[in-house]
């Protein structure tokens, strides 16, 4: 799936965007603020979008002075569908920190960073995941690496996006600081905490 437009998946159209800021917010909108917020099309087209899902009741329109204020009809039999759709980023998250939390083998950390962490992926991005393995567990201890494998696949059916996780132990996270490879830079800058210890808190530790 679009990593940075997971409902492209069911919607691929302006109206998929449109729908998502709609439901991101209790706020009523300008056709310009949700074209802003969309990120994609022009005003014209947003107000296109917006005119049309106005007719089928599912955007509330109310006149604020030479302005249209537009919100989501929550009220609507759609908009459960909608909210879900808007949702399915955090819904990922999730299950993700889910899945790492019944590992019988718990990761000293766990994050995920790169154009995933920065809703910037496309369908064949990879879900990035930095993973570091505890003290006395080897690289190649089977439960280990099973669990890895496990994720691995969860997160392909979960999205039909691959999982890259980039694996180290507790040990080799101060060499990761000291050289500071690219991967590094990632982290710091995009990195999302989804179990152990914070990235944060690691990094410095590790300093």
């Amino acid at each position: 799936m679009h990593l940075g437009r997971p409902h492209n998946a069911l919607i691929p159209t302006l109206d998929g965007d449109v729908l998502v800021v709609l439901a991101g917010t209790t706020r009523p909108l300008t056709g310009r603020d949700v074209a802003k917020l969309a990120r994609h099309g022009s005003q014209r087209a947003v107000a296109s979008v917006l005119d049309r899902l106005s007719s089928q009741g599912l955007v509330d329109r109310e006149q604020a002075g030479r302005a249209y204020l537009h919100s989501l009809n929550r009220r609507h039999l759609l908009a459960p569908l909608v909210e879900e759709l808007a949702g399915v980023w955090t819904n990922l998250l999730d299950r993700v920190r889910e899945a790492l939390a019944s590992w019988e083998v718990a990761p000293v950390h766990a994050s995920l960073f790169g154009s995933a962490a920065r809703r910037d992926g496309g369908v064949e991005s990879d879900l990035d995941l930095f993973i570091v393995r505890p003290h006395g567990t080897d690289a190649e201890d089977d439960q280990w690496t099973s669990q890895l494998a496990a994720l691995a696949e969860e997160v392909l059916a979960w999205t039909g996006n691959h999982a890259s996780i980039v694996e180290l132990g507790a040990d080799e996270v101060p060499n990761l600081v000291r050289t500071a490879p690219p991967v590094l830079a990632s982290l710091r800058s995009d990195g999302i905490d989804l179990f152990g210890v914070p990235l944060r808190q690691l990094l410095e530790i590790a300093t």
